[in-house]
């Protein structure tokens, strides 16, 4: 269907059509989606050359295809390529958004825990936990803490804070929900109380609980 689509805006609009490059962007995310991962960055490096073109390189539509490569390039195991487009993308966010508007566009929040997520991968656990941290004050603030990508994120955080903890959080195909594998479950010989987290030290100074 994308295919055929690319095609008719093709023909109708040009290929260098803004309306043309977001059809080939989601054919690219199909290609990756179904692991033909030569394809998708084809399809993505076409789509980015076309914005940069059209849009310039610090549009937003630019950025959201530099961060779609950046999250082929992990699955590739290229993580310094990976490394380098997911900054490219936050930091033109910042420039096209401003410090404050940025915190909340979800598209530059998505790519702040994308950068998360490779930053764990390398083991870098303090870089891992500031863009966790950040990521979870944007998606506390723009969807409230019962959401999907909030609870995700907080996961993600507990893990880190805990290096016993080596349950990976699971995200079911059909609901898109992340959820820990049970465990077995031991009674405290005695109940102690943990000293305030990081993670909670820094959201209490932002004013969240």
């Amino acid at each position: 269907m994308y295919q055929r689509a690319v095609q008719g805006k093709e023909k109708a609009l040009g290929p260098e059509h803004t309306s043309t490059l977001d059809t080939v962007n989601n054919l690219g995310l199909l290609y990756l989606d179904q692991g033909k991962l030569g394809e998708a960055e084809k399809m993505y490096q076409r789509a980015l050359q076309g914005y940069e073109k059209a849009l310039g390189p610090e549009h937003t539509s630019t950025l959201t295809t530099v961060n779609n490569l950046g999250n082929l390039y992990k699955v590739q195991g290229k993580l310094g390529e990976a490394e380098k487009m997911y900054q490219r993308a936050l930091q033109g966010y910042e420039k096209a958004l401003g410090p404050e508007p940025v915190k909340t566009y979800i598209p530059a929040v998505n790519t702040v825990y994308n950068l998360g997520l490779l930053f764990a991968s390398q083991s870098k656990s303090d870089k891992a936990r500031a863009m966790y941290l950040r990521a979870l004050v944007g998606y506390q603030s723009v969807f409230g803490q019962d959401h999907a990508h909030y609870q995700k994120v907080d996961e993600q955080l507990k893990t880190l804070e805990d290096p016993e903890n080596n349950n990976p959080v699971v995200l079911d195909n059909d609901t898109d929900q992340a959820h820990v594998p049970e465990t077995s479950k031991t009674t405290p010989l005695c109940k102690t109380v943990a000293p305030p987290s990081r993670r909670q030290r820094f959201l209490k100074k932002l004013g969240f609980k």
